[in-house]
């Protein structure tokens, strides 16, 4: 004899072949079988429930909305409905598929099973499978709790949604020694601060990284992916449409300096840094090793450039000035005035620091730092009677 006990109220159990049809709507919970007869129940939930499970003799058939058993002796068997709920992928993912255990949900480029019904308390587990080149990203909505692990275990408890993320993979291809790799939204912290090289963003998704160097370091340049786009900056913002793989370069910082600070002019440089004077009070900025430094003077309304002096002294008085930084280096720039002597003269000379002018030379003109005294010579040149 095969038995359903109790009697489902919720949905039917019937049997092939014929002999049970037992639940809400009818009553024949029990019959006799030929020993050894395979019987196959099949549990079929009113509107708004679910079948939830086999108990009993069929319990080895779990979730199965259908189970068979050979007769070869008296069975007895439960068959469980629970109210239904839904559960349903809100959007489809172009990147990849969503799946389930017990089977229901495959949702993506899989597969268009987006919704199912399973029994109240029942635990569904979700598997996200990225397509070829792609990666998983993360859950959302009813599944944030399960963040980026590719498999999230849910128990239903209502009616649920879900999200599912894929996208592509970041990496930091050499982690740097002499600096710290981080990124917005979080995920990368990589360097001598961290270890954390690689991570997953969604598709489309801007990712801005910040490289911060170790003290006496200073940041160089982005190389691989990031080389085109982001070159020196400390920042670099880039939308992951493919899989991307970025270098970060440091150096050992070098500290230039101009002191003291021009009082009638400007220095700058170029990199950026320096800005010195009466212009700016950046009179001090690092550099990477090895790097070529242009210094411009700009002097004040009124006033010249006179000359460079310290590490740039080898520059004289030409308004630029570039240097290798391969030390700490300290330069100094002197702006004051011109002195012109005007007209020429033609029967006999002017000499002083720098002026040479009338008819034994023509340096009429030369640059004084402010303030500083200059002594003229006149020279008579007599005339010679023949």
């Amino acid at each position: 004899m095969l038995s359903i006990s109790p009697q489902p109220t919720n949905g039917n159990v019937t049997s092939n072949p014929t002999g049970i049809h037992c639940g809400s709507r009818f009553s024949m919970c029990s019959a006799d079988f030929i020993n050894g007869t395979s019987v196959t129940l099949t549990a079929i939930p009113n509107t708004g429930y679910a079948f939830a499970g086999w108990g009993g003799d069929c319990v080895g058939c779990g979730t199965n909305a259908t189970c068979t058993i050979t007769m070869t002796a008296n069975r007895t068997c439960t068959a469980n409905f629970r109210v239904a709920r839904t559960f349903s992928i809100s959007s489809p993912p172009p990147n990849g598929t969503i799946t389930s255990s017990p089977a229901g949900i495959n949702c993506g480029t899989g597969g268009s099973a987006c919704s199912a019904t399973f029994a109240d308390g029942t635990t569904i587990t979700l598997t996200a499978t990225p397509d070829a080149g792609r990666v998983f990203v993360g859950w959302g909505g009813d599944c944030a709790g399960c963040g980026s692990s590719p498999t999230c275990t849910i128990t239903i408890s209502g009616n649920l949604t879900c999200t599912a993320d894929f996208g592509y993979r970041f990496s930091i291809s050499t982690p740097p020694t002499n600096g710290t790799i981080t990124s917005s939204p979080a995920g990368i912290n990589c360097g001598s601060s961290g270890s954390d090289c690689s991570a997953n963003f969604a598709e489309g998704e801007s990712v801005t990284l910040t490289a911060t160097p170790d003290p006496g370091y200073v940041f160089v340049g982005w190389g691989g992916d990031c080389a085109s786009s982001c070159g020196s900056s400390p920042t670099c913002t880039i939308t992951m449409n493919t899989n991307t793989t970025c270098t970060a370069n440091f150096r050992v910082a070098r500290t230039l300096s101009i002191s003291p600070t021009p009082a009638n002019g400007t220095i700058r440089s170029n990199p950026m840094g320096i800005s010195c004077g009466s212009g700016g009070s950046a009179c001090s900025a690092d550099f990477a090793d090895g790097t070529p430094v242009t210094l411009t003077a700009i002097p004040d309304s009124g006033y010249v450039f006179v000359r460079w002096g310290g590490a740039c002294a080898f520059c004289g008085n030409k308004p630029t000035c570039t240097i290798i930084m391969d030390a700490n280096t300290t330069c100094t720039a002197i702006f004051g005035h011109s002195l012109s002597i005007s007209p020429r003269p033609t029967n006999g000379n002017i000499t002083g620091p720098g002026i040479n002018c009338g008819s034994g030379g023509s340096t009429c003109c030369a640059d004084f730092a402010d303030g500083r005294p200059v002594t003229l010579s006149p020279h008579q040149i007599l005339a010679m009677s023949l």
